[in-house]
């Protein structure tokens, strides 16, 4: 998945909007810096914490749960292993989603 993808795949996923900022708004060149950061990440573990923001909105405790399931299948991925991979000769992570 290439970077543009990513990025825009963020935005659609609403991971982080403009138009509802938190009570400490954040300027555009934040946003900007935290969108690429975040578009850097795995797509799967982008999309694991995506879902456990919306579901700690609502109830807590079972965010919690779900976080720890969430944790042991993404541990168990190709992606995680990439991520050591890259991270020991200080490289960046070729990302498969899987």
């Amino acid at each position: 998945m290439t970077d543009k993808l990513q990025v825009e795949l963020i935005e659609h996923c609403a991971l982080i909007t403009l138009s509802n900022p938190p009570a400490n708004t954040w300027d555009r060149d934040s946003f900007t810096q935290l969108r690429e950061q975040v578009a850097q990440r795995s797509p799967a573990s982008v999309a694991a914490c995506k879902e456990l923001i919306q579901q700690s909105r609502t109830a807590l405790e079972k965010g919690l749960m779900r976080e720890r399931e969430l944790f042991v299948d993404l541990f168990d991925s190709a992606d995680q292993q990439e991520g050591v991979s890259a991270f020991l000769p200080n490289r960046a992570p070729q990302w498969k989603n899987a």
